[in-house]
């Protein structure tokens, strides 16, 4: 099934995948956003996704670009800080989580890939 197929594709896809909601909330985060945040999935979940960012000002210009402008953005860089304090550099593809059925926008999808080398 299509479901069964999405989640193996989550699963074992070698990014980050997180998706907030439209305060930027943490709702879903796979298993590789909690290897490379150094976190545990309790702890980003309900997190504000601008709080793991060096400059806040990085995060609200995406958000804007995606929520206010309605733009798909692909590689951002960014400067990320994990729940440990440590650095990570970052480039983030994000996009408007909406629902098929009515339209309305549900959040937003984020995927974080880690470019420490």
């Amino acid at each position: 099934s299509h479901a069964m197929a999405a989640d193996v594709i989550i699963k074992i896809m070698p990014d980050a995948l997180l998706i907030t909601d439209l305060d930027g909330r943490i709702l879903f985060a796979n298993d590789e956003a909690t290897r490379v945040l150094n976190g545990e999935c309790e702890e980003l979940i309900g997190c504000e996704f601008s709080k793991l960012f060096k400059d806040h000002k990085k995060y609200d210009q995406l958000y804007d670009e995606v929520v206010l402008h309605k733009k798909e953005i692909l590689r951002y860089e960014a400067e990320m800080i994990d729940p440990q304090g440590e650095h990570l550099p970052a480039l983030i593809n994000a996009n408007l989580l909406r629902d098929k059925v009515v339209g309305g926008t549900l959040g937003i999808v984020f995927i974080v890939r880690d470019i420490r080398g």
